[in-house]
């Protein structure tokens, strides 16, 4: 017995130095990192499992601005903004843009009312094709400041005086904002 005590003992002593002290949680691989020089100022950033979007103004006094498409360091597309671009977020299906725009802007044949007014718009993920434009606008002023994915579409926030009008829905503020 004592001779089998001695072998357990042994046999232990070499297998416990391979076992770890703590089990390990799975780990995930880091992220690349990558480095892509935008010209423009950058107002809003959004990713994708195979793509990262920038919402980027060209030039402030233009009222113009891009939403660019990236593979890596590879442009894969990019659409127009109207107005001065803000946050964005990205589904698997879309990218959507917000931006401010000036009253008298023309967006899809509608002319904005107030100053300033809210756009969004919203691209195909995969090829850049514009899937909808929606204008939020008002009797004083309207502003998206703020955009999350909500399952496969978006959740816009903002702040809005006198009366919004969004498509056909109109609500009025209480108290200017």
């Amino acid at each position: 017995m004592r001779k089998h005590a001695a072998l357990l003992g042994a046999l232990l002593l070499a297998v416990l130095p391979a076992c770890p002290s703590h089990p390990r949680a799975p780990r995930v691989a880091p992220a690349a990192d990558v480095t892509v020089p935008i010209e423009g100022a950058i107002r809003g950033v959004a990713a994708t499992s195979g793509l990262q979007f920038a919402a980027v103004e060209a030039n402030p006094s233009d009222h113009a601005s891009a939403l660019r498409a990236f593979r890596g360091v590879a442009e894969a597309w990019h659409g127009d903004i109207a107005g001065s671009a803000g946050p964005i977020a990205a589904t698997d299906k879309l990218v959507v843009a917000t931006s401010v725009v000036g009253a008298g802007s023309q967006l899809d044949g509608a002319a904005v009312r107030g100053e300033p007014a809210a756009a969004i718009r919203a691209f195909d993920a995969t090829s850049g094709a514009v899937k909808w434009t929606r204008v939020f606008d008002s009797t004083e002023w309207a502003l998206a400041t703020s955009i999350a994915v909500a399952g496969d579409g978006v959740i816009v926030g903002g702040t809005f005086g006198g009366t919004l009008r969004a498509g056909k829905h109109v609500v009025s503020s209480a108290g200017g904002s």
